[in-house]
């Protein structure tokens, strides 16, 4: 059994301006990873937490961008992921701005891990793209913040679909998915959009153990 998507969770139509912010997650398998994606219109670091089913997952990236001033996040459980149908997905932040959430489960033979993960981040740009590197079979996602109004103003490359485009009032954010795995290479997770300001990230997940460190990234 190779790594494959399996289902996704969304917080809802609007974004949250009270922490927690908390939805339901359904997977359809058994999963053995939950990556969870965070868009905010706060430049500064808000995020103080993420929990599915009430255990914590690790930070990946946190990519921002002044200007218009946003954030985007990844999370990540690869190890003792529970089995619990649904769980709750819960992410507590600091601050009243808003914030809009996703949740992504893969299934797998076994435990999983991040392959590779990086961020990008403008105060104009137009179309980004992120390109991972990769040295085994993967499944990417990514999340965007844009400047630009208006949910339908972002759309994702021919190889992603959306899981969620949510308005954050003169922004907008984006969550998307590869619609199946890729080989080892160099895989590209990017949007069509409009030029303008830019924070993103974008994550590559694996079967297995990836011989990566999970950091914190800061990019302004």
């Amino acid at each position: 059994m190779a790594i494959a998507h399996d289902a996704t969770g969304t917080f809802g139509a609007t974004p949250d301006t009270a922490s927690p912010m908390s939805w339901s997650h359904n997977p359809v398998g058994t999963p053995r990873g939950i990556i969870v994606l965070i868009v905010t219109n706060d430049t500064t670091d808000t995020v103080t937490g993420v929990t599915y089913d009430g255990v914590a997952l690790a930070r990946v990236r946190w990519q921002n961008v002044a200007g218009e001033n946003g954030s985007a996040y990844a999370y990540f459980l690869g190890v003792g992921v529970p089995a619990t149908d649904p769980a709750t997905v819960s992410v507590t932040f600091t601050g009243a701005n808003n914030h809009m959430g996703c949740s992504i489960s893969v299934t797998a033979a076994d435990d999983t891990s991040v392959a590779h993960h990086l961020g990008l981040a403008s105060t104009s740009l137009a179309n980004p793209a992120i390109t991972l590197t990769t040295s085994v079979t993967t499944i990417t996602y990514g999340a965007l913040y844009s400047g630009t109004a208006g949910p339908t103003s972002t759309a994702p490359d021919a190889n992603h679909t959306d899981i969620q485009e949510t308005d954050l009032g003169a922004e907008t954010s984006s969550c998307i998915r590869r619609s199946a795995t890729v080989a080892a290479g160099s895989p590209v997770v990017g949007w069509t959009v409009a030029a303008d300001d830019v924070a993103a990230v974008a994550l590559a997940v694996r079967e297995g153990v990836a011989a990566v460190t999970r950091r914190i990234f800061t990019v302004t």
